[in-house]
């Protein structure tokens, strides 16, 4: 893998440095770069460039990006932050221990938030299925509104380990997000798109099981070919 290395804004020799060989990565080093939290995101999300980021774990600015992606409306695949929620989810959720104590007590209200759309994706999983009467069902359940929240959560549905969010979780703190659900909110995309992905388990064996193929798949651990819609 060919890396560039870089800050934010990219000089310009460097973006055409990607565009004559696409094959590169950026890795932007966050601590020296002009833009910062927000601005920072809302830039990287408009160039829409393969990337990753460095910067030292330790200081504030770093939480303070986490909790800005965490809040964006701007979507940005950033492995390195979205690997770091969903172990930030599973401390939550007791299932591991990664050391984000402090930064979960400190951010608790707003990462509650997130998990408890993250665990209503166990209704979303229902909800694709071309049922009339799942559909109503889920829609009977309390409404959230999604004005407040993110919409980086996307990211973390391509992790194996996502599914180990909908361990414990209470079925009367399940909502239904009506404009997630519906409509095409991710830059122009449905949620769907993002949920449909062969690293999704809870998917895959719903997807399987709706569409008569769970035996013929899931026994000779043959991969499903699933194009999100």
């Amino acid at each position: 893998m060919n890396i560039i290395e870089t800050v934010a804004p990219i000089a310009i020799e460097k973006l055409k440095e990607y565009f004559n060989d696409k094959q590169k990565i950026f890795l932007v080093d966050y601590d020296n770069s002009n833009l910062k939290n927000e601005k920072f995101l809302i830039y990287l999300s408009n160039l829409d460039l393969p990337c990753d980021l460095i910067f030292d774990k330790n200081k504030e600015d770093h939480q303070n990006l986490l909790m800005n992606y965490l809040k964006t409306k701007n979507i940005i695949s950033i492995p390195s932050l979205e690997k770091e929620f969903l172990n930030i989810f599973l401390e939550i959720k007791g299932i591991s221990n990664f050391g984000y104590k402090d930064f979960i007590e400190k951010n608790k209200e707003e990462l509650n938030k997130i998990l408890k759309l993250l665990e209503s994706m166990s209704l979303y999983n229902f909800y694709c299925v071309n049922s009339e009467t799942f559909k109503k069902d889920i829609e009977s359940k309390e409404h959230k509104s999604c004005d407040d929240l993110g919409y980086n959560f996307v990211n973390l549905f391509k992790y194996e380990d996502f599914n180990l969010l909908f361990e414990n979780m209470k079925s009367n703190e399940l909502f239904f997000y009506e404009d997630f659900f519906k409509e095409y909110m991710f830059k122009g995309k449905n949620l769907y798109y993002y949920w449909a992905n062969n690293n999704n388990p809870l998917f895959l064996m719903t997807w399987g099981i709706a569409n008569g193929l769970a035996e013929k798949y899931f026994k000779q651990g043959t991969e499903l070919n699933v194009t999100p819609v």
